[in-house]
């Protein structure tokens, strides 16, 4: 299984939802929004997917790679989160990281 596939689809969803959410908000609010109720919750629930796959003793290298990948998402995108409540993020900074999300969605198309 291809998580990395999986989490491409759901940040090009997460980014129509963006563009749906008006432009009054400011790039921290867009991607706090993002990273609370969409993003980080299916980085669980995909991670949660491959270890149970791995515990089963049916994980294949691929998938161990697979793991590793999305936990270090997973931890950029907590400490990203983290950084936006002790309010340690730039408007720029999120900006950036919008970007990188939407040019992951386009190398997805």
């Amino acid at each position: 299984m291809n998580y990395a596939f999986i989490i491409k689809i759901h940040v090009q969803l997460i980014l129509v939802s963006l563009k749906n959410l008006g432009k009054k908000m400011s790039n921290i609010e867009k991607l706090a929004k993002i990273l609370k109720e969409e993003l980080i919750p299916e980085l669980d629930e995909n991670l949660e997917e491959i270890m149970d796959i791995i515990d089963s003793g049916d994980g294949s290298k691929d998938d161990k790679d697979e793991l590793k990948y999305l936990e270090e998402m997973k931890a950029y995108f907590d400490e990203v989160e983290l950084d936006i409540e002790n309010k340690n993020l730039t408007e720029e900074d999120a900006l950036d990281i919008l970007e990188v999300l939407e040019e992951m969605r386009l190398d997805k198309e």
